[in-house]
């Protein structure tokens, strides 16, 4: 049963057993979600989700990031995983169309505070769970998106779940009960881009699979073929056509799915969808000077996946204008960057911006599948048009960061994204200590994790 050679596996692997390049990246993707985090603390979707896990209280377990509190598992990992997806500024997978980290990270965190718990079973707990929802998000993406389900509410339950469960030791039998409670909360739709439910979604899949693996752990019961069963979870999200379901547990971890093709690291605060049309207006700007009075027009030749996820084209607010094609391309020739400070209400209407949105088209590519699922198998193209006659062309496959681009993301690259999410939130001399707990992440002890947990909640 697919459902129990799941469970067997995240059961009967060790951390020992774990390559180091998977550790490297999950490390880097954790240290990754607590930068974001932390610059995510004063928007106003960290502040609501803030008061309401304040005023719903909880026996004080659990750290919520940046808001000086403990609260209970669930609650921790709904407001940890809401505030690091706040942004959007996170790390993404091409296999999962998503965004795993922002509710692993919240999950493992939570229960590793809780069940008092060391680096290494953080790591192992986070890795398993990403490996876990890659295999089930490769089962099914190939519908979801197409059918308008967003793949964090859909995907993101089944691999928290899948770490909470390894957290909390569950055995077989129970975890496979886990996956069918965490199944039964997954649901969101992308219409929801730009809007505060969509970081929602990541909060409410890491309090779901922590709930899932509690409930399993104490006798809840739910189907045990609630994944693959007629009217389960991949016959529903693939809506009658085929399952690939022998897909979940084939080469499970050979490799690791966030070895290859990886995590996908931001260096820009917008959706993923965006980022190789800003490598390329960049890369025209600074080879041929352009400026934004310069520019007649802006083509942007792309998949029906970049197309579907950009779904704002006259954005008015900062949610708005990260799933703006439109909105990046006029902070990028305005502003040579995109950066946090370009994404505030006030940036986004600024009249120069407002006005130059008219200028800029999405173009799906000539003969490229309608398949949300093809979206990185095709390049970017750029073609910009001058008021001087030149039309310039740029064209970019993968964007800076993401995980199967030739230049790998190091250490010391998101030591400087850290340092700049982190700035505005944490003493230098704090920054620091951060960086060096999750840098010795596999060798910190109860008391590490625990000091890690009390510097980022800002207490």
């Amino acid at each position: 049963m697919i459902e129990a050679k799941l469970a067997n596996f995240v059961i009967g692997t060790d951390y020992e057993q774990l390559p180091g390049e998977a550790v490297f990246m999950a490390k880097l993707c954790i240290l990754d979600f607590l930068g974001v985090a932390l610059a995510g603390v004063d928007s106003s979707t960290a502040q609501i989700m803030t008061r309401l896990v304040r005023g719903n209280g909880g026996s004080p377990l659990a750290s919520v990031i940046g808001a000086g509190i403990r609260t209970s598992v669930t609650e921790a990992a709904l407001a940890n995983g809401t505030i690091g997806h706040a942004l959007d500024y996170d790390e993404y997978s091409e296999t999962y169309l998503g965004r795993p980290t922002a509710s692993l990270v919240p999950a493992s965190l939570a229960l590793a505070e809780r069940e008092e718990l060391a680096g290494k079973d953080v790591l192992a707990a986070y890795i398993l769970g990403w490996e876990v929802g890659a295999k089930v998000a490769g089962a099914v993406r190939h519908r979801i998106l197409e059918c308008g389900w967003h793949s964090v509410g859909i995907m993101n339950p089944i691999a928290a779940v899948a770490a909470a469960g390894k957290l909390l030791k569950l055995d077989s039998g129970q975890l496979q009960t886990a996956f069918g409670l965490a199944s039964a909360d997954s649901g969101g739709t992308r219409l929801n881009m730009g809007r505060d439910s969509k970081p929602y979604l990541a909060g409410r899949s890491a309090r779901s699979g922590v709930q899932a693996a509690l409930l399993a752990k104490d006798g809840f019961s739910a189907h045990e073929t609630a994944l693959t069963g007629q009217w389960g979870f991949c016959d529903l999200y693939t809506a009658g056509s085929e399952c690939e379901e022998q897909k979940m547990v084939e080469g499970l971890g050979d490799p690791y799915d966030i070895v290859f093709p990886g995590a996908s690291l931001k260096f820009y605060p917008s959706c993923g969808a965006t980022h190789r049309a800003l490598d390329a207006i960049f890369r025209l700007r600074k080879e041929h000077g352009i400026a934004v009075d310069d520019v007649v027009s802006i083509e942007c030749f792309t998949t029906i996946g970049t197309i579907g996820d950009l779904i704002h084209h006259c954005p008015q607010t900062a949610l708005e204008a990260k799933w703006s094609m439109e909105y990046c391309m006029a902070a990028a020739l305005l502003d040579g960057k995109l950066g946090l400070s370009d994404l505030t209400d006030a940036m986004v209407q600024r009249p120069e911006a407002q006005a130059f949105f008219e200028k800029v088209t999405l173009t799906t590519i000539e003969g490229a599948p309608n398949t949300s699922a093809a979206v990185f198998e095709y390049p970017d193209t750029l073609v910009v048009k001058l008021k001087d006659g030149r039309e310039l062309s740029e064209e970019v496959q993968l964007p800076p960061g993401h995980g199967r681009n030739t230049r790998k993301v190091t250490w010391d690259d998101m030591a400087v994204k850290f340092r700049d999410c982190a700035g505005a939130q944490l003493s230098d001399d704090r920054i620091e200590r951060v960086l060096e707990l999750c840098a010795e992440l596999e060798n910190l002890a109860v008391a590490d994790i625990q000091e890690l947990m009390t510097i980022v909640r800002m207490s």
